[in-house]
């Protein structure tokens, strides 16, 4: 499985102090410092001797679960999660501990139920347990519903460390995005303690993405740039094209790029007007020019996935999309093409995933109605 950011809680007793030969507190407070120096097997060894003189003591049984859960020991942690909830049915620390042993196991409906539960009964934890869900989705090779858990992580948190790790690794892993998934990793490092032990790691893909992003860009070929006569046929290519001359604004726009090859807003003017024209293949080719001139031009990636989807050319779509939706994550006009895009793939979980993140986005409205109509019509998610 990916390797995934996962905050384990730690809840330790206060122990009173013990007398006579054996004393169960002494090895609660020797099982906690075992604990905490990472020594789990002497941790299990002092909470097991404990927990014979003191088995109604639900904290000692769920660092004991703690405990065989980092060793890996799955079984002996459930038994004393039962321990644990046997005591104290409603403790919620014992109960995400079940998830996370269920992730481990790769029980994603089970792991999914859990954290459901514990995303209902705790809003204020929002983030994490969106977070937990979206490891769950992603081992579950849901990457689209993955991506949506995080996004809806950060919107509920935007410095909860942990959802940006987990986003880098999926943007990086799974969605080939290197911009946006270097981005998170140093949002991840701004926010995370300088001790959290994921520091390192992080910073170690932050580098390697560095590199990678050095050497695919290269620098343009030198070329003789008139600024001011672009930046004066782009205003006329602009009247033009309000006024629906789609021909004079063309030539207009590619007047303004002759004159100035490296003119984003010549390259967005000549796609608008080529789509004014249906020439989709061509005004497709100019939205990409522009997104590479100006990768901040939301419109020219939002054009462009359209023409791409009208000429079904998926592959392009899905490019453009998956880079504008992580640059612009609360711009619901993308994943509504984003859902498009993987109805048009055949793949209804994926487009349930982005359509009922797109609801939560949009505003009330007409065009909002008739997209939750259009997706009431998708097959029922009901997991995996």
């Amino acid at each position: 499985m990916t390797r995934t950011f996962l905050a384990i809680s730690l809840l330790l007793s206060i122990a009173a102090a013990g007398c006579g030969a054996f004393s169960p507190r002494r090895a609660v407070r020797e099982g906690e410092a075992a604990l905490k120096d990472r020594n789990y097997e002497l941790a299990v060894r002092h909470f097991n001797r404990a927990a014979r003189r003191l088995p109604n003591d639900a904290t000692l049984h769920y660092n004991l679960a703690t405990a065989h859960f980092l060793l890996g020991s799955f079984v002996p942690a459930e038994a004393a999660l039962k321990q644990v909830l046997s005591i104290e049915p409603g403790n919620l620390s014992a109960r995400e501990l079940q998830g996370q042993i269920a992730l481990h196991r790769g029980e994603w409906a089970k792991a999914r139920a859990v954290f459901n539960e514990l995303l209902a009964a705790t809003p204020q934890d929002r983030a994490r347990f969106l977070t937990a869900l979206s490891n769950v989705e992603r081992g579950a090779t849901r990457y689209d519903l993955a991506r949506v858990r995080l996004l809806q992580a950060v919107k509920a948190d935007w410095k909860y460390a942990p959802a940006h790790y987990n986003l880098a690794l999926l943007y990086r892993d799974h969605f080939s995005l290197t911009d946006e998934a270097a981005d998170e990793f140093e949002l991840y490092r701004r926010m995370a303690l300088s001790s959290d032990p994921w520091q390192a790691e992080a910073a170690k893909a932050l580098e390697a993405l560095r590199r990678t992003q050095k050497n695919s860009r290269a620098l343009p070929p030198a070329e003789r740039r008139d600024a001011d006569t672009a930046a004066a046929r782009v205003k006329e290519g602009d009247r033009a094209a309000a006024a629906r001359s789609w021909p004079r604004a063309e030539k207009a726009y590619r007047d303004a790029l002759a004159a100035d090859p490296q003119c984003a807003a010549a390259a967005l003017g000549l796609g608008q007007a080529l789509l004014g024209r249906g020439e989709h293949q061509q005004a497709l080719d100019a939205f990409r020019q522009a997104t590479v001139l100006n990768p901040g031009y939301a419109d020219a990636f939002y054009q462009g996935a359209r023409a791409a989807l009208e000429l079904k050319d998926l592959p392009e779509a899905g490019h453009l999309l998956n880079r504008a939706a992580a640059k612009w994550p609360n711009r619901y006009g993308f994943f509504a093409l984003l859902a498009t895009l993987r109805s048009a793939e055949d793949n209804p979980k994926g487009a349930r995933a982005y359509g009922e993140y797109y609801l939560q986005l949009a505003p009330v409205g007409e065009q909002r109605k008739r997209y939750e109509l259009w997706l009431n019509t998708l097959p029922a998610d009901h997991g995996t």
